[in-house]
């Protein structure tokens, strides 16, 4: 009788704990996907409101002949700015073409806006994710390179993205100052890093982030394909 209270107890706190745990999954899937949406709503909102105000000062400007080319340049850099960040809130480039692209464009973004030499091994993963899958992938790479250009004191940095008959795997490393991987994730704030991570095990995928063997940080990313 003992036993079988006893296993209907272990039984009974299992399920209870499996519950929790989808529980939270579920939570962090929501959380993630109203972010997604409140940056595709915010970028609307910017481009729209700013890009009418711009162009209409710009063609004002355009008919007055006092208007200097300086002005004229000057406004049509801040509309390529305005189309440049609305393009990273709304993930616009992964919308219209696929994955792989969507992924050598932040490499491309980040070689010519900032002082990182970044070497790249990026093969073809389109088609092989689900599109939910995709955008959460998109997202942690993305925040994984921003963290590097922030944080990490870098002067260069490699991807690696390959895909396995059963897994697309993304190796992302850097050659910055590093960091206490047990003090980071025990003590760490970092909504970032906490996003990243939940990102990752939503869609069934792991991720580790570690300290390089000699200096920097390494990412590894595992996806299992469906």
């Amino acid at each position: 009788m003992g036993g079988s209270l006893l296993l209907g107890f272990l039984g009974f706190f299992g399920y209870k704990l499996n519950t929790e745990r989808n529980d939270k999954i579920a939570f962090a899937q929501a959380l993630i996907l109203a972010q997604e949406e409140e940056r595709k709503r915010m970028a609307k909102d910017m481009f729209d409101g700013l890009s009418q105000s711009l162009l209409l000062i710009k063609k004002q400007m355009d008919n007055t002949t006092q208007t200097t080319l300086q002005n004229q340049k000057l406004i049509s850099e801040t509309l390529e700015e305005v189309r440049f960040i609305s393009k990273d809130l709304d993930s616009i480039f992964l919308e219209k073409f696929d994955l792989t692209n969507a992924i050598e464009n932040i490499v491309e973004k980040v070689s010519g806006t900032t002082e990182l030499f970044v070497s790249t091994e990026i093969e073809n993963i389109d088609d092989i994710l689900p599109e939910s899958s995709n955008i959460h992938l998109f997202r942690t790479i993305q925040e994984a390179f921003n963290n590097i250009v922030k944080h990490a004191n870098a002067t260069a940095a490699n991807i690696n993205v390959t895909s396995t008959p059963t897994n697309v795997n993304i190796l992302i490393q850097d050659n910055g100052k590093g960091f206490d991987h047990e003090l980071t994730v025990v003590k760490s704030k970092s909504l970032g890093l906490r996003t990243m991570n939940e990102r990752i095990t939503s869609i069934g995928g792991k991720f580790q982030i570690k300290k390089g063997t000699n200096e920097g940080t390494i990412i590894e990313i595992t996806i299992p394909k469906n």
